[in-house]
């Protein structure tokens, strides 16, 4: 099966702003991850997006993380089609599926930009972000699988070496030192993993070319180089996520960076119905003679 990259190394700037979007993440309560997840395994095929033809893969990276968040938290899981991905694919590339022309990848901070301000999908299926923001460290796995345990998955783009096309097919992508350049790839990572340092079971699971892959710990430091974290419309139903997410300072600095109202009103974060105080033995004392008393009544 041929195998098309895409992914190009973000606008410096840009990718500087989708950082500072991500102080958000400090003054949230992210969750210490588990030992091991595994959402994989809910979704029985994963999307395509035309990537073994086209450099599409960082609007499939897309498609599919709106599949698994829709998969574990909405009614019914969304999948788009690959006309759906390759209209978002155009509108940031300038790619023209009639003749071919413009298939350059994209960078991902115009990509996740573009979601944001129109979405991917056709007319009802349209989905828009609400946010993005670029983890501070590429290379860190522990704020990779924290970042996964608060958003279901997040979205890296890596520079592949040619041991990454042997490597697909095995199901496991590893740092070879000396292993010639490839290209970029944009890829749904960490929808899986497993925290087990020393083992063979230490791994990160990925999406790419419609199929779920794992990496290694020493190729997340080695050949990532950005990792970005979605907000959308369903982590905005979920109570934990908004128990112990800092959506006032992300609403905040979006404004201060982009000059632009936040998409959405915050919600308030969710309050837990008040308990009811316990029972004063004297109340009990008095519930007690009122039920006899009605017992007696009854009994008359």
């Amino acid at each position: 099966m041929a195998r098309m990259l895409g992914w190009r190394p973000a606008d410096p700037e840009r990718l500087a702003n989708a950082k500072r979007m991500a102080r958000f993440l400090e003054t949230s309560t992210l969750p210490t991850h588990p030992e091991s997840v595994d959402y994989m395994t809910r979704i029985p095929q994963w999307l395509l997006g035309r990537n073994t033809s086209v450099g599409s893969c960082g609007p499939t990276s897309v498609a599919n993380f709106v599949l698994l968040v829709t998969t574990i938290l909405a009614e019914w899981p969304l999948a788009f089609t690959d006309d759906e991905i390759i209209d978002l694919y155009s509108r940031v590339s300038g790619y023209d599926p009639a003749t071919g022309a413009n298939d350059n990848g994209v960078d991902m901070t115009e990509l996740l930009s573009e979601l944001v301000r129109n979405g991917i999908g056709f007319d009802k299926r349209n989905v828009k972000a609400i946010a993005y923001a670029a983890l501070p460290d590429p290379h860190d796995v522990d704020m990779l699988w924290s970042a996964s345990a608060r958003f279901g998955g997040v979205l890296c783009g890596a520079d592949l070496a040619q041991a990454q096309d042997q490597q697909t097919n095995a199901g496991l992508w590893d740092y070879v030192p000396r292993s010639g350049a490839w290209g970029g790839h944009a890829f749904l990572t960490s929808p899986r993993y497993s925290d087990k340092p020393g083992t063979t079971e230490d791994r990160t699971g990925l999406v790419t070319w419609a199929e779920p892959i794992d990496l290694t710990d020493a190729f997340y430091a080695k050949q990532n180089a950005e990792t970005y974290v979605v907000i959308l419309p369903w982590h905005l139903q979920d109570k934990g996520f908004l128990e112990n997410t800092d959506l006032v300072t992300l609403a905040a600095d979006f404004t201060t960076i982009t000059g632009k109202p936040f998409p959405i009103k915050v919600p308030p974060k969710p309050v837990d119905p008040p308990v009811d105080p316990p029972v004063t033995q004297d109340a009990t004392a008095m519930l007690t003679s009122i039920r006899d008393q009605i017992n007696t009544f009854l009994d008359g």
